[in-house]
């Protein structure tokens, strides 16, 4: 028993170390981490300091704070003030969830403090597997509040809470019977099996609660960027008619200008006077317009072309060859994205610039936009950063880019270059 009683000691500080670098990560890291020998080497501080210093509490909550706001500061970029308020945040939580969870299970099962907590008894492996529990489960909520990793629905919730007092519940059930006396060492070892079998039906539950959480997320990233096409698709509408309204006055004002020259000849000045007066009288936005051969990638490119002449981005459009129809709708959608993307980066900049050009030879259609840019917003992955009061809809613009891309198996790079943020694009026809 008692070689039973050092790994589940061992074990218990391994888990924490585990438990807190996976939360630290879900609440901070902005992009997956590639090198996993940085998280390797900080959870063995971590379960060497939990582990070897669990007699000295002031210099184990002092070494691990430390630890956790290293990890965030230098694996992890986080700012230093945010880092050390991690770093007590999960020492604090850690020891709160162990004390309470034992005071708890102390209360409901009738059972002294120096029962639960004693290395040599048999219950102390279950009050182990309940802090763990217990602290991963406060811990995901709580950092789903500061980074919305989860996408849980309602009734989703629901079951994960009962879950969890359900789990509460046999695992007093087991520490009251543990500490009944009542049992031999073969009834003793089944009823720690029964605990070991709870612990695997929690490591599956973990894993079907991911799943679940990813089909929530692709579920709502589908309904944002339906959303958004359809959005496009009425903006690329209305702007094809603004268009064609704009054409259709150019050529009445010829012959308004022919009509106005001829009763002139004619000495009808006032009349004249009158009628120019309700020409005057239709308001003519101040626009800038290129003319495409292709009206959907007209409408697309005039609408963005008109933002950036309002917000006083310089731009420089250059655009050849032609697109098939059934590409048309997908390249405007393409171009438009790209085109919000590198307006919503120029707005606060002093020296606004865009660039957009494309080209179609036999073979593909190669797009290009690149925008200016103060400090670096790549990140590695291609994740880039945003400003964006509303994270949860950052980055849909890029993922609907990328759909359709994939969609002709054509090839994306996203890059920095000279103070440039540039995109290349090129689909094969």
């Amino acid at each position: 028993m008692e070689l039973i009683n050092n790994i589940e000691e061992v074990m218990a500080s391994a888990i924490d170390g585990v438990i807190i670098i996976y939360l630290v990560n879900k609440c901070f890291a902005k992009t997956k981490i590639d090198k996993y020998i940085y998280p390797f080497l900080f959870w063995m501080a971590i379960f060497i300091t939990g582990h070897c210093l669990e007699q000295n509490f002031i210099i184990q909550s002092i070494v691990l704070t430390s630890l956790v706001a290293l990890y965030c500061g230098i694996i992890l970029k986080v700012e230093p003030l945010k880092s050390i308020i991690a770093g007590v945040v999960v020492n604090v939580g850690l020891a709160l969830v162990n004390i309470l969870t034992i005071f708890l299970v102390g209360a409901l099962s009738g059972s002294e403090i120096t029962e639960l907590v004693d290395t040599s008894g048999t219950s102390r492996i279950v009050v182990i597997v309940l802090t763990k529990i217990t602290f991963t489960f406060i811990g995901i909520i709580i950092v789903n509040m500061i980074s919305h990793f989860v996408r849980f629905k309602r009734y989703q919730w629901v079951y994960i809470c009962v879950y969890y007092m359900a789990t509460f519940a046999i695992c007093i059930l087991v520490c009251t019977l543990l500490l009944s006396g009542d049992f031999n060492a073969v009834e003793t070892v089944i009823m720690l099996i029964m605990v070991m079998f709870i612990v695997l039906l929690n490591i599956m539950t973990y894993f079907l609660i991911v799943r679940i959480n990813n089909e929530n997320r692709a579920e709502m990233e589908k309904k944002v960027l339906n959303l958004q096409i359809g959005n496009q698709h009425n903006m690329i509408k209305k702007t094809s008619e603004l268009y064609e309204e704009t054409r259709a006055l150019r050529h009445d004002m010829k012959h308004y200008f022919t009509t106005f020259s001829e009763m002139l000849k004619c000495g009808d000045t006032e009349l004249v006077i009158k009628e120019m007066d309700k020409v005057l009288n239709v308001e003519l936005n101040n626009v800038k317009m290129i003319n495409l051969s292709n009206p959907i990638l007209n409408a697309a490119v005039n609408d963005k072309l008109n933002v950036c002449h309002r917000m006083g981005i310089q731009t420089d459009i250059r655009i050849s060859g032609s697109v098939s129809e059934d590409m048309s709708m997908d390249m405007a959608l393409i171009i438009s994205n790209l085109m919000d993307n590198a307006i919503e980066a120029e707005v606060k900049l002093r020296n606004k610039y865009i660039k957009l050009a494309m080209h179609e030879d036999s073979k593909s259609i190669m797009l290009e936009v690149r925008n200016y840019i103060n400090e670096p917003v790549l990140k590695e992955g291609e994740e880039l950063v945003t400003h964006k009061k509303d994270k949860l809809r950052h980055g849909y613009g890029v993922k609907n880019v990328k759909r359709i891309i994939r969609k002709y198996d054509g090839y994306i790079d996203i890059r920095e270059e000279e103070q440039n943020f540039v995109v290349t694009i090129i689909v094969p026809l």
